[in-house]
């Protein structure tokens, strides 16, 4: 159960984004934002890694609450050793790609938006129609008016 539920759960995430709906709008790693050291492990496991990881994280608390509440008797160590070895890796993993990104130093913040383009699905997927779509976004944009 600790070692499937994850894996288990970061499959689904798949088929839902690929398979179901198309819409990968509220996969569980999208909450990690916020924590820039943790999300850096993404390059390379993809969202589903972190995903996993974070629901391998929730199954140990789970296993901890049920020995708290007596519904079983065998505390979860190995899991609970795993997760703090694969968090530690996380954060250590992540803290030098901001190093080696920086160069040490503070970076200049920027800011980034992310604009969703109002496309008809029986346009969207049409190779003759990338490059109008594309143009049509682009020049709405006044800043980037030098894309003309």
């Amino acid at each position: 159960k600790v070692v499937t539920l994850p894996f288990l759960f970061a499959a689904c995430e798949v088929t839902r984004n690929y398979f179901a709906t198309g819409f990968p709008l509220s996969n569980i790693a999208y909450f990690q934002h916020a924590y820039i050291p943790i999300i850096q492990i993404v390059d390379l496991t993809g969202i589903y890694g972190l995903s996993a990881l974070i629901i391998f994280g929730n199954v140990v608390l789970a296993a901890w609450l049920q020995l708290a509440l007596r519904t079983t008797t065998r505390p979860p160590l190995i899991s609970s050793a795993v997760l703090i070895f694969l968090l530690l890796g996380v954060l250590v993993y992540g803290s030098a790609r901001i190093r080696e990104f920086s160069g040490g130093q503070p970076v200049e913040k920027i800011k980034v938006a992310l604009l969703q383009g109002n496309v008809p699905q029986e346009e969207k997927w049409q190779r003759s129609l990338a490059k109008k779509i594309f143009y049509q976004y682009i020049l709405r944009l006044p800043y980037l008016r030098v894309y003309q």
